[in-house]
């Protein structure tokens, strides 16, 4: 039987998604209020996430040393009640495989500014264990759309209210069965 708390959250996350994909992203202090807002109401409601077992996922940088947009994608993911494991900006393909191959997360959340770093987000993406979702996004696709596809990016994630919708959807390959 549906958790009526839990869908809940999920349905509010519905809505910010829906209104941002269609108005566009408020100013970045209104993405941070209403993630803080979120937060607060899972506290107060002792919920952990949309899911009874919190999927993990681990989230870097290839060429973008500040990670605004990761730091967005971070937080509304804790929201939705991911398991976040923060590798930090500037990571080398090596060091993002052998995190995923020890960790096996649902998803790797990528930022990728600059066209050329096309061969090692295809390294990655072509390198990932199974049933892991590479999602990345950043001003690298809006040049070259097609670089998703070339280099194995499950889902091209335009901004954050893009990030939260396909999390909303999305459907594991096989239901975590770890915390």
């Amino acid at each position: 039987m549906p958790d009526p708390i839990h869908n809940g959250l999920k349905e509010q996350l519905h809505q910010l998604s829906r209104q941002w994909m269609e108005q566009g992203l408020p100013t970045r202090e209104r993405l941070e209020t209403a993630a803080e807002h979120l937060a607060d109401w899972k506290r107060r409601h002792a919920v952990q996430g949309i899911w009874p077992l919190r999927p993990r996922m681990i989230t870097a940088t290839l060429d973008d040393g500040m990670g605004h947009g990761l730091d967005l994608i971070e937080r509304f993911a804790a929201v939705l009640g991911l398991s976040i494991h923060h590798l930090g900006l500037l990571q080398s393909p090596e060091t993002v495989l052998r995190a995923c191959h020890r960790m096996v997360p649902e998803f790797l959340g990528l930022t990728v500014l600059h066209p050329d770093s096309e061969d090692d987000l295809a390294r990655i993406g072509n390198g990932l264990p199974p049933g892991t979702c590479l999602i990345a996004g950043g001003p690298a696709f809006t040049y070259d759309p097609e670089m998703a596809h070339r280099c194995a990016v499950a889902y091209r994630a335009r901004n954050v209210a893009y990030f939260i919708d396909f999390v909303l959807n999305w459907t594991p390959l096989n239901a975590p069965t770890r915390e």
